[in-house]
Formats: structure tokens, C-alpha cells, sequence
């Protein structure tokens, strides 16, 4: 795994925490103008503004502006531009395969960002799928703790490939959001 400190020290700048309320989770910057891919619960409802701070310590107000329940996934959008480039992460432009290697990076307290290192474990089935979704489709094996809604899940590249959005208490499995699903709502 020692290969992957490249991934992890080029992907961790694009990471962020979002924190509204009294509640907060992790997220990425996927533009350098300020939007930010997060999960759906962690991002609230459309027009709630949150706090979002990147492992530097900078931080700003952005608002959300799109949500699926039915993925839990959301988008926010800085509400002042910020004078130069933010440091974003690239979207994946393929699906991972079963055993690929992933890179989560989240923020489970107010201070430190933590990464953790895992793999493509499976993905729920058809039938399961359409009635869980909210789970997340993808399996993963990347250490998460509570507050990690939404982190980033980036493959040996420092690509996206999906976002951390819950656990399965039953089973302790990860899961993300499928690919297929977070290209789909992003949209081209």
C-alpha cells in the first residue's frame, strides 16, 4: 500500500468537511470554482447553506443545489466565488472493478481529515438494489467512522470512483454510491 502515498497526498486537498447545523460529514471539491459532491443526508435539503472546510483549514459557506434521496447524493456551490482555484478532485471515467483498491479520505471530528485504504468488495444485487439504494450499491472495505457521509473514495489514479454514504450495521459492510449512479446524477 505504500505505493498509494502519491494518491493519497495528490486526492487529501480536495477533501472537505461539511458542517451545518449541529451535524457534519465529508465531501470533495469536484470543480476549482467551488462545487463540492457530498452525500444527500449530509448536505441537508436544497438551499441549506453549510460550512465547508479543506484540510488547510480554509473554509467558506456553500449552498446545497441539487439532491437525490434516492442515492443520497448532493452538490453545493461555494456562495463566493473564491479568489484563485480550489483544489479539486478529477470524477473517474470508468466504473471500479471488483478488488480495485480504493483511498477514502474523511473527517470524523472537527480537527483532523483521516484516509484509510480498502477495496472494492461487491455491490448489492439487482433485486436489493432498486429497494436499498439509499445504502449505496457499492461494497467497500475502507475504515470509516461516524461523520464520514460523503467522503470520497478515490481509486489508485486519484480519481472518484464513488462516495462513502453508510454502513450496514447488520453486516458492518461499507457502502458507497455505484459509479453508474453518481455519473449519472453529476450528469456530463
Amino acid at each position: 500500500w505504500a505505493d498509494l502515498i502519491p494518491v493519497i497526498e495528490s486526492a487529501q486537498p480536495a477533501a472537505v468537511r461539511v458542517e451545518r447545523e449541529r451535524e457534519f460529514g465529508s465531501g470533495v471539491c469536484i470543480h476549482a470554482d467551488g462545487v463540492f459532491m457530498s452525500a444527500g443526508h449530509t448536505c441537508g435539503s436544497k438551499g441549506t447553506v453549510s460550512l465547508v472546510t479543506f484540510p488547510d483549514g480554509t473554509e467558506m459557506e456553500a449552498v446545497c443545489t441539487a439532491l437525490s434521496r434516492t442515492y443520497d447524493i448532493g452538490l453545493l456551490l461555494v456562495l463566493d466565488r473564491p479568489p484563485s482555484p480550489l483544489p479539486c478532485a478529477t470524477l473517474a471515467p470508468n466504473a471500479p472493478e471488483l478488488g480495485d483498491r480504493l483511498v477514502c479520505v474523511g473527517n470524523h471530528s472537527r480537527r483532523d481529515f483521516d484516509v484509510s485504504q480498502g477495496r472494492v468488495t461487491g455491490w448489492e444485487s439487482d433485486d436489493r438494489l432498486a429497494n436499498q439504494m439509499e445504502l449505496g450499491g457499492l461494497h467497500h472495505s475502507a475504515w470509516t467512522y461516524w461523520g464520514f457521509s460523503g467522503a470520497p473514495l478515490f481509486n489508485e489514479r486519484g480519481e472518484v470512483v464513488s462516495i462513502h454514504t453508510s454502513w450496514n450495521p447488520m453486516t458492518t459492510t461499507r457502502l458507497g454510491l455505484t459509479w453508474e449512479a453518481m455519473m449519472s446524477f453529476i450528469g456530463p
